[in-house]
């Protein structure tokens, strides 16, 4: 089977279904070491006209490889007020390369697009590649009356396909900031030190990003300069200042999205969000055609998911760096 190439996904068509039965088996065999559900490994997968069905609504996408064959897929609905995910695959062989993460991100993408308010779905409770992976993507899940008439319906669904009820559960992810208390302002000079102290939190908390920042601990400044011209906007949470984003106006017209960082005990509330829709909204203001920024490849999924697109890769003193842009108008 060909590598992934991570610009190698793209919408999914008609002619995909066939394919994907293959794809959801493959992904399906993990369950063998899950001894409870160990019997999922063999069984039935999605019927080519549902995958079809799916498909032709317009919210589906495929990982390919480069025979254009799917490695992985994703497919969805739009039911209410939500995007629904029913199915996830990733093939074994290309599993653990995030894979998974990029292709919900373009769904997060589609569904705000539609200015739909959250992303849905039902998955297994307990099993480590199920709910709490999408938990750590910020999904939450629902009980009681929150789980609503829709998801209760498609719980009971999943039962009369022979899943045990008792094992799942609807996770919602909210697509706007889920914390009504957040202010987002210019930053003031006196708080240069304290927001530089918070960018050593965030960045060490990056275990990926750790050994580079202490070999180059001049990486970590905020410019007063950029402070004065009112270039650095914080967010406050209930008073305390939980992050901050810098911004660097181009010669080409085009705004840099030149930091953007959030305390890690305030991280996956929706604070990286507003910070990113505050400084797409500044880089509007000033006539800009695009918000861009040189990420790190561990926050693609995150970068996608607010808007950008991936436009290339360039080295940095730190590493390879994502070239991606998030257009304005």
């Amino acid at each position: 089977m060909a590598p992934f190439d991570h610009h190698a996904m793209r919408r999914a068509e008609a002619c995909d279904a066939e394919f994907l039965p293959a794809v959801e088996h493959s992904a399906a065999t993990l369950f063998a070491s899950w001894p409870a559900l160990a019997w999922i490994a063999e069984g039935e997968d999605l019927p080519v006209a549902r995958y079809r069905e799916v498909i032709a609504k317009g919210a589906s996408w495929v990982a390919v490889d480069a025979d254009d064959r799917p490695l992985a897929f994703l497919i969805a609905s739009s039911e209410d007020d939500a995007l629904h995910i029913w199915e996830l695959g990733v093939h074994r062989q290309v599993q653990r390369q995030g894979i998974g993460r990029m292709l919900l991100a373009e769904a997060i993408v589609e569904a705000r697009r539609r200015g739909l308010g959250a992303v849905t779905l039902t998955t297994f409770r307990d099993v480590p590649w199920n709910a709490p992976f999408y938990a750590a993507l910020g999904f939450e899940q629902l009980s009681g009356p929150a789980v609503g008439d829709r998801l209760a319906h498609a719980l009971r669904h999943d039962a009369e396909r022979g899943l045990p009820a008792d094992t799942r559960c609807a996770m919602r992810l909210d697509l706007g900031v889920r914390e009504h208390n957040l202010l987002i302002r210019p930053a003031r000079e006196d708080e240069r030190a304290p927001l530089e102290a918070l960018q050593w939190r965030a960045s060490l908390g990056n275990a990926g990003d750790r050994d580079a920042l202490l070999a180059n601990p001049d990486a970590i400044e905020l410019p007063l300069d950029q402070i004065r011209r009112g270039l650095v906007f914080v967010a406050d949470l209930r008073g305390r200042t939980v992050g901050f984003a810098a911004v660097l106006p181009r010669s080409d017209g085009d705004v840099e999205l030149d930091g953007l960082f959030v305390d890690p005990v305030s991280q996956r509330r929706g604070i990286g969000q507003a910070l990113v829709e505050r400084c797409a909204a500044f880089a509007r203001g000033s006539g800009a055609a695009a918000l861009h920024v040189v990420g790190n490849p561990n926050a693609e999924a995150f970068y996608r998911a607010t808007g950008f697109e991936l436009m290339g890769r360039r080295a940095t003193r730190f590493g390879p760096g994502l070239l991606l842009r998030r257009g304005l108008r």
